[in-house]
């Protein structure tokens, strides 16, 4: 044995050698061979791998021709400082003070990565406007006395002689020089950096310091000239807000002679002077100047405000520069507002002045502006811009390759890690918004002063493959690209292979590439489009969560609270009110027949009981087998179509029960009845959970629950008032109970068509800041609902296959059985055959259970939602139910069996809504939780067959088969689902707080793992802490 053991050991040592050495040395050669050269076959086959193609971007109030004319405010945007205000959070589009990568909100990577390399282009920071954007007389001077620009030159290196002076510029005007400047008066250049934005480039300097040296460990302490490198353009402003970036990053460190790289400007790449024909072309044909529809429509539709701008500023109208875009308003008046300026008023008529609505109007159209011109026009504004600015591009992809080649060359002993890791690029707005453009970026926006792009090169540790993570504004991108999807953690190949495809190696095909462009009907990227609908979902900058614009910012918490509540009750208003009607009727509809048989159905149409509860049986076949398909039909045609639609149908279908005279006609109107039924409950929870947020929907989903123990007790009161018209027109009681009620059905149908409304962004009843408004609501939840979704079979699947699926199924069957039972037949059980009570007064007694349940069915949705424990409270009222049946089953005394119907109807209604709750809410996805629950609530109806069968006429009085088998699906199915379910999520949510679901997400990107959905263990952002996905949320809910 010690022989054999030894040989096992000496196995093993070879074995974990031999991985040890592929590891750390082929896995790198590998890398090093495709990083160095993605050249031939290798770049061949990326180009091949990569979508090139152009996509639109996501529709938003930014790129709505509507929203920026006919709208308010900016969309949530700032204009007016380079501070927030308070209350509104940082990550908010700041024109004034872009948000940037800083240390409180920097998404942290995990451990497994090791960062290896970041490259940065941002804009300079604030500036005065461009002389040629300043109005012919402007009535106040600006001055910039609280700060210097220096320009002198310096022998190089310095020595003790021959030294330069510190010379910077001073405006000034000659009383002796009769011509007046255009513009501004005062002590400025038009334009220049002014002190705040210097100040504000010394703290974005900082702040990318606290990050990548304080937080991260990356920058060396001192500036490194090897490893940390600077460029700007040949404009003298990027150079000054570079010295301000170095001083903030590097303190006392940057007050030596520190070099900037910049290019020759004849052929500088980061802001291109050259000619670029194919750009030019399509530039000429989209934007100012052209006669593009697409452009030209905003212009015309903004005619009265030019006029009323015209009329002030006392620019000519015929002023193209002012008149082909927004762009010289735009900078005039956000110029002045980021300054803490007025806005102008009119040199000859004071009182006549720009108001705040007027800019406002002009920030929205230059945002429009902005999108239409990189994104909206379609496959020609990426032409444009991989022609314009593809050989920086070309750069970074080179910039990239050689991070990971001098890495994996240093890890083989083949040179070592000496190339620069670190590189600042300083620009201008067009150079970001060509980036922008060339990445496909969801939602384009005019770069702000200070706004930024970083490119980090990670490498995992475990299989030593790199990766790139692309940040705007502080936050990961997400590119309407398929390829590129969210940008966190993407192959570096892929986009290196994107940038490839695009503008070659050494930007050789940036000038001639062709694009195709994708038609996307839901794009909103043309005027037409745009006029059509005002598509509020997914709008807005501010979005690591691609969160649309708080229509709200600014406001204090407490305004912003009471804001919400004020929403929260018009939603409810308009819709709980009339849902709870809808399902009021429909589970009167469906049991009104047990208050029918105390009146004569049976010896009327001479059936046997048996063929009582065929009758009851055939309508949950019917019923069940279509509630699966029916939330996908909701989705598509709208619920405003599909909920009238069956309403009326069903309403037919139980107009024509009160017509019938055999056992066959009952039958077949209880069959379609059940087909026309079968959307109404699972479309209602699956509506209502796409209007409120998770912690919202258990109460509301109990109050319209709480309409079928209403229509227990109304169903017994209308009933008996209706029997009293037995005889009348030669029909008996029972049928006017079916034929008015159906006819009452068929109208409220009808006017279903005006009372229900489609989903949030088409709700007509709120105005389009409150429709922002609940779509922020419902993505701050985390919920995809808050967005369109195109179907996919993968989403029906997904469903089949989750286990919670079906464990919910059981659950809700060991609720829903017992509901039935006991909903159609406790009129028998109190009637003459079981208690004793005979007509009215067996009508009148079955009242109060369903009262009391429906009380208790709000109170628990109440308690469920503040507590969270959504599985505690189904044991608790499980057992409630369980004491109530049991109590049926040993008693003989009709006061202790009257009392137990009580407790049975207790133990019930409370859990159908807070079952469907609890699988809403741990079920990710538009279509997967409307299959989800379609499936959950369907297999639980198709137990209704056998409700409908187990309290037969020969088990009178005792009923002992019907109650013991009630008492056996709440103990078995609810108690026991319920309870199986609450341990199985306590330890699933473990085992994510421990990372043994890590494994679902490592190397995916965050597209890919939103398309996981409930299944996920989701990193904080990607790859910090766990975030609680949705079962974290509601452990054991």
């Amino acid at each position: 044995m010690v022989p054999s053991f030894n040989l096992s050991l000496g196995l093993l040592f070879v074995m974990l050698a031999g991985y040890y050495l592929w590891a750390h040395f082929f896995k790198s050669a590998s890398r090093l061979f495709v990083l160095s050269g993605l050249s031939s076959a290798q770049a061949s086959n990326i180009d091949s791998a990569v979508d090139l193609s152009w996509d639109a971007p996501t529709s938003s109030n930014t790129n709505s021709l509507r929203s920026a004319i006919n709208g308010t405010g900016t969309n949530g945007f700032i204009y007016n400082s380079s501070t927030l205000p308070e209350g509104v959070p940082y990550g908010t589009y700041n024109w004034c003070n872009m948000p940037h990568v800083r240390r409180n909100e920097y998404p942290t990577v995990n451990s497994s990565y090791e960062l290896e390399y970041v490259e940065i282009i941002h804009r300079h920071h604030k500036r005065t406007p461009y002389a040629a954007n300043t109005f012919p007389v402007e009535t106040y001077p600006w001055y910039c006395d609280d700060e210097t620009l220096f320009f002198y030159g310096a022998p190089f290196p310095t020595h003790d002689t021959n030294r330069s002076a510190n010379t910077y510029w001073s405006v000034y005007t000659s009383s002796a020089n009769p011509l007046a400047p255009r513009g501004f008066n005062g002590t400025c250049q038009f334009p220049q950096i002014t002190r705040g934005g210097l100040d504000d480039s010394w703290q974005h300097g900082a702040d990318l310091y606290g990050v990548y040296h304080d937080l991260l460990g990356f920058l060396p302490e001192k500036f490194d000239p090897n490893f940390v490198s600077f460029r700007v353009t040949n404009n003298v402003i990027t150079s000054q807000v570079a010295s301000m970036v170095m001083s903030g990053m590097f303190g006392d460190q940057a007050q030596q002679n520190l070099p900037l790289l910049i290019q020759p400007a004849s052929i500088d790449s980061l802001e291109p002077a050259y000619t670029c024909p194919v750009a030019n072309k399509n530039f000429s044909a989209h934007g100012p100047g052209s006669n593009d529809p697409g452009w030209t429509a905003h212009l015309k539709a903004a005619s009265n405000l030019y006029a009323k701008l015209d009329a002030i500023s006392g620019v000519p109208s015929t002023d193209s520069g002012f008149h082909m875009s927004f762009d010289h308003y735009f900078d005039n008046l956000s110029a002045r507002l980021c300054h803490a300026k007025s806005l102008p008023c009119s040199a000859s008529n004071p009182s006549l002045c720009v108001t705040q609505v007027m800019a406002d109007q002009v920030f929205r159209l230059g945002q429009y502006e902005y999108s239409y011109l990189y994104r909206d026009a379609g496959a020609r504004t990426l032409e444009y811009s991989v022609g314009k600015y593809g050989i920086w591009i070309a750069e970074l992809a080179q910039n990239l390759r050689d991070a990971a080649h001098a890495t994996d060359a240093s890890s083989l002993g083949k040179g070592t890690s000496s190339s620069i890791k670190f590189r600042h690029n300083i620009a201008h707005d067009g150079s970001i918004s060509h980036i922008l453009n060339i990445l496909q970026v969801e939602i384009m926006v005019w770069p702000g002063m200070g706004s930024e792009v970083v490119f980090e090169l990670y490498k995992r540790k475990v299989d030593q493959q790199y990766y790139v993570r692309v940040l705007w504004g502080g936050q990961v991108l997400r590119s309407s690209n398929p390829t590129l999807g969210v940008l966190d953690m993407l192959r570096v190949e892929i986009l290196v292979g994107y940038f490839d495809g695009l503008v070659g190696q050494r930007a050789e095909k940036n000038t001639t590439m062709r694009f195709s462009e994708k038609p996307d009907s839901d794009s909103g990227h043309s005027p037409s489009d745009d006029e059509k609908k005002l598509a509020v979902s997914p709008g807005g900058y501010q979005t690591h969560d691609d969160l649309p614009p708080d229509p709200d910012a600014g406001l204090s918490a407490e305004e912003k609270a009471k804001i919400d509540r004020q929403l929260l009750w018009k939603l409810d208003l308009r819709l709980i009110p009339w849902l709870c009607l809808l399902y009021l009727i429909s589970f009167l509809d469906r049991t009104n027949i047990g208050n029918a048989r105390l009146v004569g159905l049976e010896d009327d149409l001479n059936i046997t009981g048996g063929q009582y509860n065929a009758a009851l049986s055939l309508f949950f076949v019917s019923y069940s087998l279509a509630e699966p398909l029916t939330n996908v039909l909701l989705k598509r045609l709208r619920p405003s179509i599909f909920i009238p639609v069956i309403m009326v149908w069903w309403g037919i279908c139980m107009t024509t029960m009160g017509l019938v005279h055999n056992f066959q006609g009952l039958m077949a109107a209880r069959f379609w009845l059940g087909l026309a039924e079968a959307g109404l409950f699972p479309g209602i929870n699956y509506y209502l959970s796409c209007w409120y947020k998770r912690n919202e929907f258990g109460i509301r989903a109990a109050i319209f629950f709480s309409a079928a123990a209403v229509s227990g007790s109304f169903g017994g009161l209308l009933a008996a008032a209706i029997a009293q018209m037995d005889g009348v027109g030669g029909k008996p009681g029972w049928a006017w109970i079916f034929i008015l009620e159906g006819i009452a059905t068929v109208l409220i149908g009808v006017v279903s068509f005006w009372m229900v409304f489609d989903f949030p962004d088409e709700a007509t009843f709120l105005s389009s800041v409150d429709r922002e408004r609940v779509i922020r609501r419902l993505k701050e939840d985390k919920q995809s609902s808050a967005e369109h979704e195109e179907f996919k079979s993968s989403y029906l699947w997904a469903s089949i296959k989750d286990w919670k699926t079906w464990l919910y199924a059981v659950i809700y069957m060991g609720t829903v059985s017992p509901l039935y039972a006991f909903s159609l037949f406790l009129p028998t059980i109190i009637g003459p055959n079981g208690l004793g009570f005979e007509g009215t007064r067996a009508q009148l007694l079955s009242v109060p259970p369903y009262a009391i349940a429906a009380c208790l069915t709000v109170l628990m949705g109440y308690i469920a939602d503040r507590t969270q424990q959504r599985g505690v409270c189904n044991i608790g009222i499980a057992i409630i139910g369980a004491v109530g049946f049991a109590m049926l089953l040993g008693s003989k005394q009709p006061s202790v069996q009257y009392a137990g119907t009580f407790l049975g109807a207790l133990g019930i209604y409370p859990c159908i809504a807070n079952t469907i709750t609890w699988a809403s809410n741990n079920t990710e996805g538009v279509y997967k939780r409307g299959v989800t629950l379609g499936i959950v609530i369907g297999w639980g109806n198709l137990n209704g067959v056998v409700s409908s069968n187990i309290y037969r006429r020969q088990d009178a009085p005792t009923y002992y088969v019907g109650h013991g088998v009630v008492f056996a699906y709440l103990v078995l199915f609810l108690l026991g689902g319920s309870t199986l379910m609450y341990f199985l999520l306590r330890r699933e949510n473990a085992n994510r707080r421990d990372g043994k679901r890590d494994n679902l997400v490592v190397g995916k990107s965050e597209q890919e793992v939103e398309a996981l959905g409930d299944v996920r263990s989701k990193l904080a952002n990607r790859n910090g802490d766990l975030s609680p996905t949705n079962e974290e949320i509601k452990q054991g809910r």
